[in-house]
């Protein structure tokens, strides 16, 4: 006995359900140069090693980072289901939530800091031996930003982050590459839905971590669920329609 249609089809579109394996969250950030002192600026910059991305989650790209493990060979390639396994729960974001809208706004409307850098995306929050690092980057012009932001979850939500910046000469004479930056570590302990500030004389960060919620992910879902469940039902219509036509042009051919 065949299984009735609509069955099948929602098990077919059960298949392509998400995971709720480890928890989604939303992750953003607002990094601002401080309205320091020339000379104080100049006195905090140094020769920084160069940044370990290896790995990393670039959205740029749309791709992870390769791990090189032998520096003299170049890095291998990855394939197209390797990045899709590294890329899984990882998405960038286009906005940001209301509250660092806010939060930007009052930056720029102060006219006191300059704002480097804002981006947001949604990943899971994994155990730290699991987490995946994600690079953000920035050229403003004035400055150059680069650096990795990794988000786990033990007890509690925890962020770890390692920041290049960089200001660019207003008259550059020599290799930019070879320029000199300042680098700034933070680990923080987060509590979901907290706008954090990270303060240094440079630069500020603003993070927001906040949990997003199952409910808008099983409506969105639900949503493209029916949609596809309409078309497999119009489709099959269809074919049931031309299967009868076909019928009736034999019968009438014979």
């Amino acid at each position: 006995m065949r299984p009735p249609f609509r069955l099948w089809l929602l098990s077919l579109a059960c298949l392509a359900a998400p995971s709720w394996g480890a928890e989604l969250y939303r992750v953003e950030m607002i990094i601002f140069k401080q309205p320091a002192e020339l000379k104080a600026e100049a006195a905090l910059l140094e020769s920084a090693a160069p940044l370990e991305t290896a790995g990393a989650i670039d959205f740029r790209q749309h791709t992870c980072l390769p791990v090189q493990a032998d520096p003299e060979k170049p890095a291998p390639l990855r394939t197209e289901q390797e990045v899709a396994r590294c890329l899984e729960g990882y998405t960038r974001l286009n906005e940001l939530s209301q509250p660092m809208v806010q939060e930007r706004l009052r930056l720029e409307d102060s006219g006191q800091y300059g704002i480097v850098k804002h981006a947001a995306w949604r990943q899971p929050a994994l155990p730290p031996e699991e987490a995946r690092r994600v690079r953000v980057t920035a050229d403003t012009g004035a400055a150059v930003l680069d650096g990795t932001v990794e988000l786990s979850r033990e007890q509690f939500l925890q962020l770890d982050m390692e920041l290049q910046y960089r200001p660019t000469p207003a008259e550059p004479d020599g290799d930019a590459e070879e320029a000199e930056s300042l680098t700034v570590r933070v680990f923080r302990k987060l509590r979901p839905g907290e706008i954090n500030y990270m303060d240094h004389p440079l630069i500020g960060i603003l993070a927001r971590v906040a949990p997003i919620e199952d409910e808008a992910n099983w409506d969105s879902f639900c949503l493209k669920l029916s949609g596809s469940l309409r078309l497999a039902s119009e489709m099959v219509s269809k074919c049931r329609s031309i299967a009868r036509w076909l019928h009736t042009s034999e019968g009438q051919s014979l």
